[in-house]
């Protein structure tokens, strides 16, 4: 595989503007934390904050009605335009450039404000994909647009998908972007969970927890170079799920040495030609002994003396900017040829057997590391390097067909089984959920609507499908334009209300919540992604799974799509008058050759959809779910935010 060529970067951090400012702040060993009223105000334990600048928020474009977190996001992806010479220095087409973010928090304080005032937010930006869509129109996108949710892994994960849309020819170039703005919702939810702390102390014994910050950071990707210096490449990525907690990581980290054995093999490299080490290294107890266990068993005792560091001692956990974050803060760390140190109090941890140190040190290694972990055992591996490194990813020796082997579409209260049915649709009528297979599964059991509704889905589509022997071979892909709308009115009402906080129900506003409980579930290590937004979500889920099986790195995908409007919707999306509760599953698995293959192909079509369908996201992976079960050819397309199209084929 070609390494991937970084042609420019952005970032605001609590340090402010630029990687520059972010590696000197870093290597200065100057914690960026302090108290913050919000958090204090919010009852927080622990009310202290790393915040971006208030005098670098904002960059030319920026408007006077954008919410904090659309501002921190064109902040990002404007400098790294600039950084890369302009759009015009791309060298290719609009429609051939596209955008992905990741994001945990954007539009939350939209949806605060909306559901105090019981109306829609200010123009119509209380949901997860609203920002990515300003930022592609301000920018006169007309290529693919996608909105990753995956909590603290959604940074690395939008870089991981923008890589695999070069590689798979979609786009000629690629913004890649993740942010996240400080919102006492989601402090208050990491204090009940008992997360947080006064001091982050990574990897140090008296580790208590992390302290929450904010930032935004992009790159421009592209599979050549371009007119000006490269700011780096990425040689390979990988990503996995735990299949273990909604919450908690897998105490030996196994689906952190999958993530990171992918990027190597998708790298074609070994992992001595491996330097520094960039970890998630929250500072809580399970996640940094999690890592620790991890980096053994793929690189040997004390990660085999690699040195060892995270930023989140200096700067806090920036949640879903995070991965983003960490991948400039090693291309500039490389180019420094420098580790910065990792800031903490008290003694190492000597169950976290690593090189970690709280001083700058010399690191003349072309290749580092970046790793980054979420909420639903989702986890992202990113090798970045100065320059070209020899390796060569083993070669695809044939491309495998892709067939749906089973579906199931859930409608208003009753499981819909043709076309016709998808019409009639009653958004009063929730009714009951059938689990099936999984509802010996207590986790599912007592998980919110949302995910017992998708879990219903799957559970039907796997009916009659014999268990698949290697299960990290077996991945979840999912989809939602209101995602964990449901969870997070419930969450934030109680708030509002002076209630007592349930972190059950702050742990089901994961965006990826389902998707981890039902990999959970089933067992499923294998690649994941989770996408927000309509049109072209669910079908950009089901196109990514089924690459995965064409490609050899999935032997199953299991692709759910699903639709959980909370009671107030119209606070959350203004068009949502009338929304029902639905869900679509679908199996793909690769087929002996001369079955009907699935097929994908982005497009430039404009319009195509017409007005958003109610059902949202399960709209397009519905009706391919009902064609596959009368047995007929189709075509399905959907749209972009900004006007791309991807249509999906069979027969």
């Amino acid at each position: 595989m070609e390494p991937i060529h970084v042609l420019g970067v952005g970032v605001r951090s609590p340090f402010g503007a630029g990687p520059t400012a972010l590696l000197d702040g870093l290597c200065g060993a100057r914690p960026a934390f302090r108290p913050w009223e919000p958090f204090a105000t919010a009852g927080v334990k622990h009310p202290v904050a790393g915040q971006v600048p208030d005098d670098v928020l904002d960059a030319p474009g920026s408007q006077p009605w954008w919410d904090r977190g659309t501002r921190l996001l064109w902040s990002c992806v404007s400098d790294a335009i600039a950084d890369a010479g302009g759009m015009g220095a791309l060298g290719c087409a609009g429609e051939r450039i596209g955008l992905v973010v990741g994001t945990s928090a954007g539009g939350i304080g939209p949806l605060t404000e909306a559901l105090r005032e019981r109306a829609p937010a200010p123009h119509a930006n209380a949901h997860y994909a609203a920002s990515a869509g300003i930022v592609a129109r301000t920018l006169g996108l007309q290529g693919p647009v996608l909105v990753v949710g995956a909590v603290c892994a959604s940074g690395a994960l939008a870089i991981a998908e923008a890589a695999s849309w070069l590689d798979d020819g979609v786009v000629d170039a690629v913004i890649a972007a993740g942010f996240d703005p400080l919102e006492p919702f989601v402090a208050a939810g990491f204090d009940t969970l008992g997360a947080l702390a006064a001091v982050p102390s990574p990897f140090r014994a008296e580790r208590r927890g992390l302290v929450l910050a904010e930032a935004s950071a992009a790159l421009v990707l592209a599979q050549r170079q371009g007119s000006g210096p490269t700011r780096g490449l990425l040689l390979g990525w990988g990503t996995s799920t735990d299949a273990h907690h909604l919450t908690a990581p897998h105490p030996e980290g196994e689906g952190v040495v999958l993530a990171i054995e992918r990027a190597l093999a998708r790298a074609g490299i070994d992992r001595s030609r491996v330097g520094a080490i960039n970890a998630h290294g929250t500072g809580t107890v399970y996640n940094d002994a999690m890592e620790a266990a991890a980096f053994r068993r793929v690189f040997g005792p004390r990660a085999g003396g690699r040195p060892v560091y995270t930023v989140k001692g200096t700067i806090g956990h920036t949640l879903a900017a995070s991965g983003a974050v960490e991948a400039v803060v090693s291309l500039a760390a490389l180019e420094r040829r420098c580790v910065p140190p990792t800031c903490g109090e008290g003694e190492l941890d000597p169950a976290c057997d690593l090189d970690v140190s709280g001083a700058v040190r010399r690191d003349d290694h072309p290749v580092t590391l970046s790793v980054s972990a979420g909420f639903g055992g989702i986890n992202a591996a990113l090798l970045l390097a100065r320059e070209r490194v020899g390796g060569e990813a083993p070669p695809i020796v044939a491309r495998r067909r892709v067939v749906i082997r089973g579906a199931a579409v859930w409608c208003s209260g009753r499981w819909v089984t043709s076309a016709d049915d998808l019409g009639a649709i009653d958004a009063l009528q929730p009714g009951p959920l059938e689990l099936g297979k999984l509802a010996s599964n207590r986790r599912i059991q007592r998980a919110d609507r949302a995910t017992r509704l998708a879990a219903s889905v799957v559970a039907r589509a796997l009916e009659g499908l014999p268990d698949m022997p290697d299960v990290r071979r077996v991945s979840i892909v999912s989809a939602s334009a209101l995602a964990s709308a449901h969870s997070n009115e419930q969450w934030e009402l109680a708030r509002q209300e002076g209630r007592r906080p349930d972190p059950r129900v702050f742990a089901y506003t994961a965006t990826n919540a389902a998707a981890g409980e039902i990999a959970a579930a089933v067992g499923a290590r294998g690649p994941s992604v989770a996408v927000i937004g309509t049109g072209t979500a669910s079908l950009s889920a089901l196109a990514r799974g089924a690459r995965w099986i064409e490609e050899g790195h999935a032997d199953r995908v299991i692709a759910v799509a699903v639709e959980c409007p909370p009671q107030h919707a119209r606070c959350v999306r203004p068009e949502l008058e009338v929304a029902p509760e639905c869900a679509a599953a679908i199996v793909l698995e690769a087929a002996e050759e001369g079955a009907p293959e699935l097929s994908f192909r982005w497009g430039a079509e404009q319009g195509a959809q017409g007005a958003p369908s109610p059902l949202l996201s399960v709209e397009p992976i519905a009706r391919i779910a009902l064609a596959a079960h009368a047995g007929v050819s189709f075509r399905v397309t959907g749209d972009s935010d900004a006007g791309a199209t991807l249509t999906a084929m069979l027969g």
